[in-house]
């Protein structure tokens, strides 16, 4: 039985209908994908649980190299859940109807060879910031503005990074040397979207971390898919004129 309904075509969407922006447009598809935000969700806290409690383990012992491995380790199934949350947050963007889970599924196989590595990564380079900021704190609370602006430069800069490159792991069939590059060039090329997306992001986790533990109320409701859905309206259109996403994608359904 499909309880959750996830093999269920999702709504079709007219070809003729001018797309919304703003906040009407965020409203449009919360209403319209919202259950499958949700349910992406879920696989993303399932996914990121493990690796947040070793990684603030070794936060708390003071052991740098157990904080990366853990990281780098366990960034991996994270790494993983978020492709197939940007997948499915991208293809809502571009309307497409779809069977959301079959969909995700195959979504996850394919970016696999990018999710991974891209995932270790991401998971090292965040178990990293969390060890740096956590240790200044202890160290030296009454630090000033200056002495924290190396660190929330090193954070802004993690943060755009990965906002160009995980929406890239769920579109591009390229190397990850090649996604890389890309998207530190789309960093540079579309710095004030990219850089507005990524204070929303630091924001965004930013509270959450500072509300912690009331905020794990709101994690299975908004989590990842709320700030993602944001940054994503954000990177989206100079990603697709920069590959010619859906232009790529209707040349292929025709053939």
């Amino acid at each position: 039985m499909d309880l959750w309904h996830i093999n269920t075509p999702g709504p079709g969407v007219s070809p003729d209908e001018p797309r919304k922006k703003g906040l009407r447009r965020f409203i449009e598809l919360f209403f319209r994908d919202g259950k499958q935000y949700l349910l992406a969700n879920l696989i993303c806290l399932l996914c990121f649980l493990p690796g947040v409690v070793l990684v603030c383990f070794g936060v708390y012992s003071g052991s740098l190299p157990f904080t990366l491995l853990a990281g780098a380790v366990l960034g991996i199934p994270a790494g993983i859940a978020l492709s197939g949350l940007y997948d499915t947050i991208l293809r809502t963007l571009r309307d497409e109807a779809a069977f959301w889970w079959p969909t995700y599924r195959r979504a996850i196989r394919q970016d696999l060879k990018l999710s991974v590595p891209s995932g270790a990564l991401f998971g090292a380079t965040l178990a990293a910031m969390v060890f740096v900021i956590y240790w200044k704190q202890q160290t030296d609370p009454d630090a000033g503005a200056q002495s924290w602006a190396g660190i929330m430069l090193y954070c802004l800069l993690f943060t755009m990074l990965f906002t160009g490159l995980l929406p890239q792991l769920a579109v591009l069939d390229v190397s990850f040397g090649r996604l890389i590059k890309n998207s530190v060039f789309f960093m540079i090329g579309y710095l004030p979207r990219v850089a507005l997306a990524a204070a929303l992001e630091l924001v965004y986790w930013g509270a959450t971390a500072a509300l912690f533990p009331y905020s794990t109320i709101f994690l299975p409701l908004l989590g990842f898919w709320f700030i993602t859905l944001i940054c994503c309206m954000i990177v989206y259109p100079p990603l697709d004129s920069t590959y010619h996403i859906e232009e790529t994608l209707r040349q292929r359904a025709e053939q």
